[in-house]
């Protein structure tokens, strides 16, 4: 069992990409986990990285889909519910 300083530190965790730079907008530059199946006919970096949204980021979009529109929205919003 190792440590997560000792993983960090590890040259093969570099090597292997497993720990990213992200630019987290609240946070700024964080380190985060990469993919950790790396398949050989796939391209170099894959997919670009997304970072995690923020809290309530996709309220509208979610809510929105389940049928509560704009002025709902607002109000669960004044009322401290979302």
């Amino acid at each position: 069992m190792r440590t997560v300083e000792e993983v960090i530190a590890d040259p093969e965790t570099a090597q292997r990409r497993m720990l990213i730079d992200s630019d987290y907008p609240t946070r700024g530059k964080i380190r985060v986990a990469g993919m950790p199946i790396k398949m050989s006919g796939a391209p170099e970096g894959g997919r670009p990285m997304r970072r995690p949204p923020e809290l309530g980021e996709h309220n509208a979009e979610v809510l929105g889909s389940i049928g509560i529109g704009a002025d709902e929205l607002e109000r669960l919003k004044r009322d401290g519910i979302i």
